[in-house]
């Protein structure tokens, strides 16, 4: 479970989208995080990026498979031709003897700033939501201590106040709050198996 003491100041719903993405760029600019927020849709072989859009200001323009791939960039071992990665083993850096490893430093550090500032400023209810998908912003250390992409983090929690995410969950709640055995011939088990599909696809959606 993913717990912080600090007290949380921002409920997530969609009335406060616009509050909330000022808040996020101005804590971006105070905080020097454009290069983790900025996220990369493409890149050449080399590894420069290409198209690139603002997770503060354009989370709808990102794709989630985008932003865990930019936090390959500075954890794991990322592919630039494939755009995947191996594992969500983040590998050792020694930024103060080696070169590219302090890149890779300076991007860690500001994920990390970026997870304890998500902790710090949403509410509870935004972060269980955020939970649901904690293997999906999870990497593992060489000792076997998690490490969090807070800018996965931070998508997740965007994506949470889409409209269109709304939308796509709608349908699936209705089913769920109105499932009743007689929908079902009586029978428990498709009643249940109904259900179980419903949640994971509000998982997925969210």
């Amino acid at each position: 479970m993913l717990t912080s003491q600090s007290k949380k100041t921002s409920v997530l719903t969609i009335e406060n989208v616009l509050t909330i993405k000022s808040q996020l760029a101005q804590a971006a600019q105070k905080f020097g995080w454009s290069l983790v927020v900025t996220i990369p849709l493409s890149y050449n072989a080399a590894g420069k990026p290409l198209t690139m859009y603002n997770l503060t200001m354009n989370p709808e323009q990102i794709n989630l498979k985008a932003t865990c791939f930019h936090a390959a960039v500075a954890f794991g071992k990322p592919d630039y031709t494939t755009l995947k990665f191996p594992d969500k083993n983040a590998v050792d850096i020694d930024p103060f003897n080696v070169g590219e490893d302090r890149d890779r430093f300076q991007l860690q550090v500001r994920l990390d700033m970026l997870e304890k500032y998500i902790f710090g400023h949403f509410d509870e209810a935004a972060i269980k939501t955020m939970e649901l998908k904690s293997p999906i912003f999870t990497w593992r250390n060489s000792d076997g201590s998690p490490t969090l992409d807070g800018a996965t983090m931070l998508k997740v929690i965007m994506d949470g106040i889409n409209p269109s995410t709304i939308v796509g969950t709608e349908s699936f709640r209705r089913q769920i709050q109105g499932a009743r055995l007689a929908k079902y011939g009586y029978n428990a088990k498709t009643a249940l198996e109904a259900m179980e599909h419903a949640y994971k696809e509000i998982i997925f959606l969210w």
